[in-house]
């Protein structure tokens, strides 16, 4: 779903989707923080990319859990903090 102009926060309705291996949402315009629900409720997702939104607040710790997780972007909006120190070791 790259490119397409989405807008408004991630879609709590995605948490539903418990199988998914890769969510690409690069170049939209989804805003807010990156909801707690990425790492703990899709824990299959293997790719990650949220790629040039206009994402803002802290990566969450609990991104950690993706434990399949090998390619995470999160390039070119607007996070801040420190990146949880579980990546040095996962990606």
């Amino acid at each position: 779903m790259r490119g397409n102009k989405l807008n408004g926060k991630l879609p709590a309705s995605l948490m539903n989707l418990t199988q998914l291996e890769i969510l690409e949402l690069t170049g939209n315009e989804l805003a807010g923080s990156i909801p707690s629900w990425v790492g703990t409720q899709i824990s299959s997702l293997g790719s990650l990319n949220l790629r040039s939104n206009k994402f803002v607040g802290k990566i969450p710790h609990e991104l950690c859990y993706l434990t399949r997780l090998r390619i995470l972007d999160l390039s070119n909006n607007k996070l801040m903090g420190d990146i949880p120190k579980c990546f040095d070791q996962q990606l």
